[in-house]
């Protein structure tokens, strides 16, 4: 009898260990399934309000998903993309990757709003000409950039080649050429005539109509195209 009740609880305990295991992988299971849910929504709305071809990468942080939804709170998306195409007019971009801090879901897990959002982007010198109506190329020697137009010179319409640094207004949100330097067909130019052809050929390109609602924080140019630092606050992911 007592070797009877000895097996008793040890069977106890081995039935009270498998639920708590079953129990534990069904939690595991349904974190993951929930967490995987959640991505596929928002990749589906960011291609959309994106662009893009192909969907992007989306990570939602965190080990645990089912408390941050709870407390419909994200502690930060991560999201890559590639062939941004903005709907709203801005220049196209190679790659996007941002990422977004304090996600908060409001209207019932239908709007996901990032306090704040940080990341960069390419943009090819193509995609640049494109948008801005001008031939811009990249010139190498210390990251200029040139900007080639067609001007009139004393009354002769000929080929100008600007190279410079890109400098950007933040405030403004518009890009131009700094410290430039102008040739026309090899021609050395009175300074007189080099300053009224920089002041007509030089307009800074306002950049708007980027995704999400960002705005250009910084600027280099390289020889794949220009790197973009960008930035925003109080951004709206998605609406489902």
């Amino acid at each position: 009898m007592a070797e009877v009740h000895r097996r008793r609880p040890a069977r106890s305990a081995m039935v009270l260990l498998l639920v708590a295991v079953l129990v534990c992988a069904a939690t595991v299971a349904g974190d993951r399934l929930l967490h995987g849910y959640a991505e596929n929504r928002v990749t589906a709305e960011l291609q959309r309000s994106l662009g893009t071809v192909e969907p992007p990468t989306v990570d939602i942080a965190g080990d645990w998903f089912l408390p941050q939804v709870v407390g419909r709170r994200f502690s930060e998306v991560h999201i890559v993309a590639s062939g941004v195409s903005p709907p709203g007019g801005g220049p196209d971009l190679e790659q996007l990757d941002l990422r977004m801090a304090d996600v908060a879901a409001t209207h019932g897990y239908r709007t996901f709003t990032a306090a704040t959002v940080q990341g960069s982007a390419r943009v090819g010198y193509a995609a640049l000409s494109t948008y801005s109506g001008r031939k811009l190329s990249y010139a190498g020697d210390g990251q200029r950039v040139r900007l080639t137009v067609q001007t009139t010179v004393l009354g002769v319409s000929m080929t100008a080649k600007v190279t410079g640094k890109l400098g950007l207004d933040v405030r403004a949100q518009t890009v131009d050429l700094v410290d430039p330097e102008i040739s026309v067909a090899g021609l050395e130019l009175p300074a007189a005539v080099t300053e009224q052809l920089l002041a007509r050929v030089l307009k800074p390109i306002a950049v708007d109509g980027l995704p999400l609602g960002l705005r250009l924080s910084s600027i280099t140019a390289g020889p794949d195209g220009v790197d973009c630092g960008l930035g925003a606050r109080g951004v709206v992911v998605a609406q489902l």
